[in-house]
């Protein structure tokens, strides 16, 4: 042990000097541990290392991945075979045949999901305002697509849109209705046609 009392504690050791040391406060290994099997920690959620058939693991709390979510343990796996983390109430969970499984609130404050020039985009404008849109990026966007934005929406195309926003609804294209009551103070331009 390089001369190193037995007694002496890790946090006075100079570990540049030492390549192994166990005493009663723990141990120091300089250099790669490699074990088929094993644990840290102790009780419930103690972390474990293994491998069985053609799978490597670590894990504490949850053995393996289940069909559906944690049953009543509450931990993480991740194995070669897919990755599963939380409680039976809330947990995510991964596997390449599966893909991937959230039970629970999603919080994001901006991402995309999708590919291509019609993926559905969130997130936040410079002047605070939350959104999200697919093909066109703002409400006063030609193209085809939609947007969602706190300052209004927009869905459609270049020749037929519905447009809301500036506390004005915005119809390019026909209106079909079976009914349709105005309340008084309207003005009509254009007239009415059947």
């Amino acid at each position: 042990m390089n001369g190193i009392n037995p007694a002496t504690k890790l946090s006075e050791v100079d570990v540049s000097k030492v390549n192994f040391l166990v005493n009663q406060d723990g141990a120091y290994i300089n250099g790669t541990i490699y074990a088929a099997a094993g644990a840290i920690g102790n009780g419930k959620y103690k972390i474990n290392i293994g491998t069985r058939a053609d799978n490597s693991y670590i894990y504490s709390g949850i053995t393996s991945i289940p069909q559906s979510g944690p049953t009543t343990t509450s931990g993480f796996y991740l194995g070669t075979d897919g990755l599963i983390v939380g409680t039976s109430g809330s947990y995510l969970k991964y596997t390449a045949s599966s893909g991937l499984t959230v039970q629970g609130a999603i919080t994001a404050t901006s991402g995309s999901i999708g590919s291509g020039s019609y993926k559905i985009t969130i997130g936040e404008e410079t002047n605070s305002r939350a959104y999200i849109h697919s093909g066109i990026t703002n409400i006063n966007e030609t193209g085809s697509g939609f947007y969602l934005g706190t300052n209004g929406f927009k869905v459609g195309n270049d020749n037929s849109y519905l447009k809301y926003a500036d506390s004005k609804l915005t119809v390019k294209g026909e209106i079909t209705a079976t009914k349709f009551t105005l309340g008084a103070g309207v003005q009509l331009l254009g007239g009415l046609s059947e």
